[in-house]
């Protein structure tokens, strides 16, 4: 449950504070002013909106006795962000509550008294909450992970992790849990993988995640080729740029036919990369990877590399086809199949994503499925870790 408090005082903080201490999965902000609360809600969705009613325009100024009011109308009538599910005025001035109920009426909410209808909005707010936890529709996690597989992607995924549940939404499958970050604050997270292998299913899933759940940040994991030679086993790839391999143009030069690659090369978030390379010189994180691994058949300790990732729709059994890659992007370090369609349809909604997969074979005769496990284990433990790095989330 994610609450937005427009609030210039913290009186009101306090006491829903105290209200929801035992909900794991409440989060609330507070902002102080009518465009503090537009510029939020530009950014983030929120399932619950409360609103003061004396509050300034902006960060600063003077108090608006009807601010509260004015960003009602505001968010109902001009706003094309996401609306909250549920909003609600709540004052501490009683000729505020009498003067303006009819305002929140007219458009279906309510205006509360925080002293005299204590019992009233409290209620509403925690049975808002228990619904929400109980409803699906209503998860609006932190962090959206997305692979290509279930096996071994997905399920190497859920072992890291404490009490994972299934759900089902519109006939599909998903998994949601909660981790702690270093900051002591609860990251809730939903996960998935694409019905098959490919750029085209993954960008399907990764939008469809996007439009239900709307996760403040996108991050793929799994398996890839490596580059044989700038690459080991097991190493942990996030890529920088990656790009569709097979975008361009097919003609005829001479009766032969010949390809003109085209690519459109997406990058990696600054502030995101800055995380990643604290986790490439991590090396006490690095070293426990095969530490931790339940089978006894990997020994080597993994590098982390932001690195350029090719994708494209064929798998390749063959060093002529990464040879051919490699001459149009010199440091060519991983190829996999699904990395641009998630990073494409995250960059369509403006949502920061980054695509972390770890080398199981060189892409040619010299395959090692065995791996496949270990490089799934070893990307999903780099995106939990990442996720460990940030607080609130905030971009």
């Amino acid at each position: 449950m994610r609450v937005l408090l427009v609030e210039d005082d913290y009186e009101k903080l306090n006491i829903i504070h105290k209200l929801t201490k035992n909900y794991d999965d409440f989060f609330i902000k507070k902002v102080i002013s009518v465009q503090g609360a537009i510029d939020e809600l530009y950014e983030n969705t929120y399932d619950i909106l409360i609103i003061d009613i004396q509050i300034p325009d902006v960060d600063g100024g003077d108090i608006n006795p009807s601010g509260g009011v004015e960003l009602l109308y505001k968010i109902e009538k001009f706003g094309d962000f996401i609306i909250p599910d549920y909003m609600f005025g709540l004052t501490s001035n009683s000729s505020d509550a009498s003067e303006h109920q009819a305002a929140f009426n007219e458009h279906g909410w309510f205006l509360f008294d925080i002293n005299q209808d204590l019992n009233v909005w409290q209620a509403i707010l925690i049975n808002k909450i228990e619904s929400k936890n109980c409803n699906n529709n209503y998860f609006r996690p932190d962090v959206a992970i997305v692979t290509a597989l279930e096996d071994p992607e997905l399920d190497e995924l859920l072992k890291l992790v404490k009490n994972p549940v299934k759900f089902l939404l519109e006939g599909h499958s998903y998994y949601k849990f909660t981790i702690k970050n270093n900051f002591n604050e609860n990251i809730s997270i939903v996960c998935a993988s694409a019905e098959r292998m490919g750029v085209s299913w993954s960008s399907s899933l990764t939008t469809r995640i996007i439009n239900k759940f709307s996760p403040k940040i996108v991050i793929m994991t799994g398996i890839c080729a490596g580059v044989d030679g700038r690459t080991e086993l097991g190493d942990i790839i996030v890529g920088d740029p990656v790009w569709d391999w097979g975008a361009g143009k097919i003609s005829e030069k001479g009766g032969n036919k010949s390809f003109l690659p085209e690519p459109h090369q997406l990058p990696l978030n600054r502030k995101l990369k800055e995380k990643f390379k604290d986790i490439s010189k991590d090396v006490h994180f690095l070293k426990s990877l095969p530490l931790n691994w339940n089978h006894n058949d990997i020994a080597n300790v993994p590098s982390l590399k932001i690195a350029p990732m090719a994708c494209g729709s064929s798998v390749i059994s063959t060093q002529l086809v990464i040879d051919e890659i490699n001459e149009d992007h010199r440091k060519l370090t991983a190829i996999e199949m699904e990395s641009y369609g998630v990073m494409a349809a995250s960059h369509a909604y403006d949502i920061p994503c980054v695509v972390i997969k770890s080398v199981c074979d060189f892409g040619n005769t010299k395959k090692s499925d065995d791996v496949q496990k270990y490089a799934s284990y070893t990307s999903a433990s780099a995106a939990l870790n990442f996720i460990k790095l940030f607080r609130g989330f905030n971009f």
